[in-house]
């Protein structure tokens, strides 16, 4: 999904564990993508938001800066949102009421709970179906492809009705992703979707059993939807009394802590298979701010062969400018021990910094022009344009200078 421009969509359905009364929407079969707007869930909004939601929100909020992934691309929801993660519970006086009941999201930042997805979802395929429709008008709809969406959901351990209530809300959210592909280019809906479940383990007093898989009351289980389901057991049987209570308190942090890990090994992993890595370095990192600017020269320096002097100029040249043709482009001879310091000349730090901020790819191109391949950032951009942005790809194809070997 990332290699081909798509969606991925993290969605935690942990939160529906607690709650106290979910009523079902339908039965769904593994290819329904059809949702009564009378039969949905009744909890509306979640009064929480769980550490393994928070953890999917913070991995969904590193791939911009890391891998310079398009914001709206690469999305976490779950729980109550930003009512429950800033403006804490209704004991905390009529401010922090009024703040919660509104639950508005801060300045620049997207909706995260649970009802923002649903809300996002059902107008993605409420105006798809109207592009549709529009569309078998105009023109006929064989050909066209539609870009693929890679959704993980999130469970908590549970069984009976704690694993119920989550695979209801499981099954109205993939019936959700269905319905915004249905119909797309004549093709089956779920050619352009794949669909993941995911449940981090750590107490031992918690079931065993995932709480996807199907039991007495007839639920589909994962493989119905052609879902990978991965189970992560972290939980001691086996402690002695004196650590028990101890390890029992701990659980929800190391549940937290599996599941970062897990959703780190599919953002790198899908990142590397669509070309953002190269000679075992994360290659398009964002350069938004001094510290990043810093870790971007070595990066340079490190994929071109070359010394962090000249891969500062690179970065100077890729951001569209040319040297000397500011002041501060003289500090750029700064020597390398006094870069390293982070005693860099602030002109050129805050110079290519809010240059790189408003364009993509700053660091490939940079490597590029530092390994001489091309002379202008311009050039190396059009070069990564017609490998389809794979910087892997684009970077393999030119030598070092010099012809250092490759490390």
């Amino acid at each position: 999904a990332v290699a081909a421009g798509g969606d991925v969509r993290l969605v935690s359905v942990a939160e529906f564990a607690d709650v106290a009364d979910v009523t079902p929407f339908c039965r769904l079969t593994a290819h329904t993508s059809r949702v009564s707007k009378k039969e949905t869930l009744s909890v509306s909004p979640l009064d929480e938001t769980l550490g393994v939601t928070v953890s999917a929100l913070v991995d969904a909020s590193e791939q911009r800066p890391t891998f310079g992934t398009p914001l709206e691309k690469y999305r976490a929801f779950g729980g109550g949102g930003w009512r429950t993660l800033m403006y804490g519970s209704d004991d905390d006086g009529e401010e922090q009421r009024t703040r919660r009941k509104a639950n508005v999201p801060p300045r620049g930042c997207f909706e995260v709970s649970w009802d923002a997805y649903v809300r996002d979802a059902e107008a993605n395929a409420a105006d798809g179906k109207r592009k549709r429709k529009k569309a078998r008008v105009s023109e006929p709809a064989e050909g066209k492809r539609t870009a693929p969406t890679f959704l993980l959901v999130l469970f908590a351990p549970g069984a009976g009705a704690r694993a119920a209530r989550q695979r209801i809300a499981a099954r109205r959210t993939i019936a959700l992703e269905r319905a915004k592909h249905a119909d797309r280019g004549g093709d089956d809906a779920d050619e352009h979707l794949s669909f993941a479940f995911l449940c981090v383990r750590a107490d031992a007093s918690e079931p065993k059993t995932p709480p996807w898989e199907k039991d007495a009351d007839g639920d589909v289980e994962a493989s119905a939807f052609s879902a990978d389901a991965v189970f992560v057991d972290l939980a001691d049987e086996t402690p002695d009394k004196i650590h028990a209570s101890f390890l029992a308190r701990l659980a929800p942090r190391v549940a937290e802590l599996g599941a970062k890990l897990c959703l780190n090994a599919v953002s790198v992993a899908a990142h590397a298979l669509s070309g953002k890595t190269f000679a075992g370095r994360m290659i398009d990192v964002r350069v938004s701010n001094a510290k990043l600017y810093h870790r971007a020269a070595r990066v340079v320096a490190a994929a071109a062969g070359t010394d962090v002097l000249s891969a500062r100029e690179a970065l100077w040249r890729a951001c569209g400018f040319d040297r000397g043709t500011n002041d501060a482009s003289s500090s750029l001879d700064v020597s390398e021990d006094e870069q390293e310091d982070d005693k860099v000349e602030r002109s050129v730090v805050d110079a290519v910094v809010a240059r790189a901020s408003s364009l993509s790819s700053v660091v490939p191109i940079a490597v590029l022009l530092a390994r001489g391949a091309f002379h202008e950032a311009r050039d190396a951009r059009d070069a990564l344009a017609e490998a389809g942005n794979d910087v892997r790809a684009t970077l393999s194809r030119v030598q070092r200078p010099n012809n250092t070997r490759e490390q």
